[in-house]
């Protein structure tokens, strides 16, 4: 403005919006009428700055009505781990009620394992 006049433009430049930088993609992998298999991508994308995590977990959230309904309890269902591409230590919480037929458990990465971006 010194050089050639004018007004600085208030809140300019705008922020910069930042992008989600841990996040899962799941998608069902295969399904039948006693089993579902999910399949479960955990992304590092920081960039504020980008870094290394280590010891992270995220929840997998599951509506239980229909299990309920066909007669069954928390109790008949298995959770388990078929194959983790990293080869990193996984953890399985027990499966945790959270309000009326919503229930989670948290899967977590707990070998000290960084994961990169």
């Amino acid at each position: 403005t010194a050089e050639y006049g004018g007004t600085p433009l208030a809140n300019f430049p705008p922020p910069e919006q930042r992008d989600d930088e841990f996040f899962v993609e799941a998608a069902i992998n295969q399904a039948s009428d006693h089993f579902t298999e999910i399949k479960a991508l955990l992304n590092n994308r920081s960039s504020w700055p980008a870094r290394l995590i280590k010891d992270l977990s995220y929840n997998y959230y599951m509506d239980l009505t229909e299990v309920f309904e066909a007669g069954y309890s928390v109790d008949d269902i298995k959770v388990t781990i078929g194959y983790c591409e990293s080869g990193m230590d996984v953890e399985i919480s027990p499966i945790t009620h959270l309000y009326d037929n919503i229930y989670y458990i948290k899967i977590s990465y707990i070998d000290g394992t960084n994961i990169c971006p």
